[in-house]
């Protein structure tokens, strides 16, 4: 029974180590360094260096139910009553498309907007290796090069380098699921 469940704790003590400086150190995934550029933000601090300034979605873009504004917005409107469905602020408003899957509104509902953004992360990121294992294993690939290839699609170069962007680490666990549903 234990040699069942091994690969998904294997996963999950990965994610675990992966997530250390965030559970422990005080850091998000959010790229809150680029904020700092622009106004209000740009005078509160001129020893401040911009890590990455490709990386301006996640904190600027409005893209419901996506992103730093829309999940603010959200718990906004929770905090003073109400399910907003109308994102007001931006020209004359537009649709605030509520979210599609029941993990993202718990995330998003029961924690701070940074630890439900990085839960969810975390949470993908464990998806992505033990469903890629699982995808594996039905395709009669060993348990070894199943857990392996597991490692490998949980940390390939297009998951890590637009990490931050929810919905990509959700694709990449989506994807193997998929194949395994064929």
């Amino acid at each position: 029974m234990l040699r069942r469940f091994t690969p998904s704790l294997f996963f999950a003590l990965i994610s675990a180590i992966f997530f250390l400086p965030v559970i422990f150190g005080g850091k998000t995934f959010f790229p809150f360094d680029y904020m700092f550029q622009w106004p209000p933000w740009s005078g509160l601090g001129e020893n401040i260096v911009v890590n990455n300034t490709l990386l301006s979605d996640p904190i600027l873009g409005f893209y419901p139910p996506h992103f730093y504004i829309s999940h603010y917005y959200y718990q906004s409107g929770l905090a003073s009553g109400t399910i907003p469905l109308w994102f007001y602020l931006n020209f004359c408003g537009t649709f605030f498309i509520p979210y599609s899957s029941p993990v993202a509104y718990f995330f998003y509902s029961l924690f701070p907007l940074t630890v439900g953004h990085d839960g969810l992360l975390m949470l993908h990121l464990f998806g992505t290796g033990s469903i890629t294992y699982l995808y594996l294993r039905q395709v009669d690939i060993s348990r070894l090069a199943s857990v392996i290839g597991g490692i490998c699609w949980m940390f390939n170069g297009y998951v890590m380098v637009w990490f931050e962007f929810e919905h990509v680490p959700m694709l990449a666990a989506t994807l193997p699921l998929t194949l395994l549903f064929l």
